[in-house]
């Protein structure tokens, strides 16, 4: 999946999308932190 993403981002640099690489950081990183919130909430139950 991270070969993926990278290569989604690189593209998106490649093609001069310096904001559709920044939304797609955005969007991973949000998405990580919040799985490390659900797994935080999880493992206090």
């Amino acid at each position: 999946m991270e070969v993926l993403d990278c290569s989604a981002i690189l593209l998106s640099l490649f093609m001069n999308q310096s904001k559709t690489a920044s939304n797609i950081m955005f969007m991973l990183d949000l998405g990580n932190h919040l799985d490390q919130w659900s797994l935080k909430k999880l493992q206090q139950i």
